[in-house]
């Protein structure tokens, strides 16, 4: 791998950690000025869809799925679909910054899965790893100036376990599709889920003000720009080197949630973020090795 390919994936999967931040800010933002929950997931699952069909069509590569893979691809969908509603649903109630960091653990959780399974051989290091970042975790929340809603704190731990189970699900079991066309089929499910749910039992609300629609559409297209820059870090660059990078969202959270939402956290919490930032990164990065 050329240094050239080397830097350039590695600056993509930088803008795809601040992407991801971002759009997760602005989408409190949103809500600020009149939009709500179920009008920003359509919105990110429409324009997704949209980009996903040009990107396949492009790449002409046709669907050729068996009918396990059709159900384990619907279940990608319907995963999907459930972390991006709590994870909106938990910068609802908690600070943003809280609510990313608590969804970055998500690499340590599907560890925990691989040991559990019996499918990774246990290792001590990546046990303390555990034992780092849940006690920076334990900081952050203990040491927060406002009192963090129980509701937003399940919200942020369910979309960890759920992003945890679909990147299980599609690594373990579709590995041999095309990722584009197992988004595109699941972002089709998460839309058509969406789009029932508007006209049955939800509203929609849209922006009432010109910054509102800045807004909400800042974080409809930065959640998109996040996901193809994950994409193409990762063929750039592999996976693991990837997942390294990215860790730093809760960082780019921070400094975001501080800039547009006046959301700041003390000297404790930002002591126990990087705990919690530098515990996932090592062992994404002892992952990345041989012997690790």
């Amino acid at each position: 791998m050329s240094d050239h390919r080397i830097m350039v994936g590695s600056f993509v999967a930088l803008v795809s950690a601040m992407a991801f931040a971002l759009n997760v800010v602005l989408a409190g933002k949103s809500y600020e000025y009149g939009a709500n929950i179920h009008s920003l997931n359509l919105a990110r699952a429409a324009l997704f869809l949209g980009c996903l069909l040009v990107v396949v069509k492009l790449n002409r590569s046709q669907p050729a799925f068996t009918r396990r893979a059709h159900l384990l691809c619907a279940a990608v969908g319907v995963l999907l679909c459930i972390e991006m509603y709590v994870m909106l649903g938990a910068i609802q109630t908690i600070p943003v910054a809280v609510a990313i960091l608590i969804f970055y653990t998500y690499p340590i959780l599907i560890a925990l899965f691989g040991w559990i399974a019996g499918t990774d051989r246990f290792s001590g290091k990546l046990l303390g790893l555990l034992g780092v970042a849940f006690g920076g975790l334990v900081i952050v929340l203990v040491d927060s100036p406002v009192k963090l809603r129980l509701e937003g704190l399940a919200y942020s731990a369910a979309a960890a376990l759920v992003m945890a189970a679909m990147l299980i699900t599609s690594e373990r079991a579709l590995q041999h599709y095309d990722n584009y066309q197992v988004l595109l089929y699941a972002l089709a499910v998460v839309t058509t889920v969406i789009l029932v749910m508007s006209m049955t039992i939800v509203d929609l609300a849209l922006p009432a003000t010109a910054p509102g629609w800045l807004f909400f559409t800042g974080s409809t297209v930065f959640y998109v720009v996040a996901t193809f820059c994950l994409f193409t870090a990762v063929s750039l660059v592999g996976p693991l080197r990837t997942a390294i990078i990215d860790t730093t969202a809760p960082v780019w959270a921070i400094v975001f949630g501080l800039i547009l939402l006046n959301q700041n956290l003390t000297v404790q919490q930002i002591a126990g973020a990087v705990m919690v930032v530098t515990a996932v990164g090592v062992h994404q990065y002892l992952k990345s090795r041989p012997d690790g």
